[in-house]
């Protein structure tokens, strides 16, 4: 997943990036920095968020010029920077420095002839958003193109939502008529619920007591209030991933006159979040204690095609790995780690992968349409943000070429595909 910014620091400074990450955020750009986001082992999971960033910002003052770690981080920064556009080297430094004593001699070598952002102090000023604005405008422009969920535009979403609704109906409809038939009387949330569509239509036949839809796009929830809202349903715009969340959604509770739910249903959110532990753990206070959570997800890890003779597919996957629009296509292998450390217990592995065996032809021809039409046009907005990189134009002007023959055959009776969707459930 490529994310903008990776804040390289001494741990002494951690207060001084969270505060110029959470700054950051507030644009809609995606941040990176330890300990918030290492998932599995320390050292890998440093060496993907520098891989996968367009500016490394080095949070540099006396601490951090002589820390062994920053300096690694540093090197594998400079390696990355020198055979792709990727983690740019911008230093930050947050004191007077004479990077010519001898001591620093090792960090000089890699950052002489950049030029510093110079903090007055070590406490964050917009003067330091701004600084970074004027140097990387496109970073800061293209948020304005980006669905609320800071990753996806927003049409292009609807459309592939309603397609991959359809399509999802059956893949774990088992789950969720098990679990809604375990109460009489239901109070749910939906979390990320677009138009309300996908989960209403699944729980359409139970008695619900309470429903609660919220979603950060306003059209969207506007178009649930217009199908759905009154009686039972509720929609409210909030963003997961404010600082306010928990108090909004404390609030709206009080407002229905419950204190929790039964019932949690996430879809296809968790891949789009900067921190998606950080949403579990917020909701699992407002859990009932025989409550559970449904987790819907993808992880490409899983996806396979076959016979795939020319690694067509293949080559199409890694293509969406490198794609801000389709969040972090790996996702799905660490929720089970995120409910556990969250929490949650009872977890359970539901479904895994979604194939195109035993569909009609009129069904795979939508599972199609729901996934190839819009990792095409994806390329297409990458390569438009991002002119200079020669991967992307290599890329889209290969998908053009061959989509037609992808699209026949897919639609093969002997080709399989199965795509790496995830449903889990847990509890308190």
């Amino acid at each position: 997943m490529i994310i903008d910014f990776f804040l390289s620091h001494q741990h002494e400074d951690l207060p001084f990036v969270a505060s110029l990450a959470a700054k950051l955020e507030e644009h809609g750009l995606k941040c990176w920095y330890a300990p918030r986001n290492v998932n599995g082992k320390y050292a890998r999971s440093i060496a993907n968020g520098i891989s996968n960033c367009k500016v490394f910002l080095l949070i540099l003052n006396h601490r951090s010029a002589v820390s062994d770690a920053v300096l690694n981080e540093v090197e594998l920064a400079h390696n990355v920077s020198k055979s792709s556009p990727y983690a740019i080297i911008q230093p930050i430094c947050t004191e007077n420095l004479n990077l010519y004593d001898p001591e620093y001699q090792e960090m000089l070598y890699y950052i002489q002839r950049m030029h510093f952002i110079h903090a007055c102090d070590d406490t964050v000023t917009d003067a330091i958003v701004d600084e970074l604005r004027r140097k990387y405008p496109h970073l800061f422009d293209s948020t304005q193109q980006r669905h609320s969920s800071k990753y996806v535009v927003q049409h292009i979403e609807d459309e592939r939502l309603a397609l991959q609704n359809e399509i999802l109906r059956r893949f774990d409809d088992d789950v969720y008529q098990r679990v809604m038939g375990q109460y009489s009387n239901a109070r749910v949330l939906d979390v990320g619920c677009g138009t309300g569509d996908m989960l209403i239509g699944k729980i359409s036949s139970f008695q619900i007591s309470a429903f609660l839809g919220i979603d950060r796009s306003s059209r969207q929830i506007e178009t649930a209030r217009a199908h759905y809202g009154g009686d039972a349903y509720t929609f409210c715009q909030m963003d997961v991933e404010g600082e306010d969340f928990s108090e909004e959604l404390r609030l709206q509770l009080g407002a229905m006159g419950i204190d929790s739910f039964d019932v949690i249903n996430i879809s296809m959110l968790l891949l789009h979040l900067n921190d998606p532990m950080k949403l579990l753990t917020r909701l699992y206070s407002v859990l009932s204690e025989d409550g559970i959570i449904i987790i819907r997800d993808i992880d490409d890890g899983l996806n396979f095609a076959y016979p795939d003779p020319t690694n067509a597919f293949e080559r199409i996957y890694r293509m969406c790995e490198h794609d801000e629009q389709s969040g972090n296509r790996r996702n799905g292998r660490q929720i089970y780690t995120d409910l556990h450390h969250a929490g949650y217990t009872k977890i359970k592995l539901e479904h895994q992968g979604l194939s195109s065996i035993g569909m009609t032809l009129e069904e795979r021809n939508a599972f199609f349409n729901m996934y190839f039409p819009f990792t095409l046009e994806n390329a297409q907005i990458m390569l438009q943000k991002y002119p200079w990189n020669t991967d992307y134009k290599v890329d889209y002007e290969w998908y053009k070429k061959h989509f037609d023959n992808i699209h026949e055959d897919f639609l093969k009776p002997e080709f399989i595909f199965s795509l790496g969707f995830v449903s889990y459930t847990a509890q308190k």
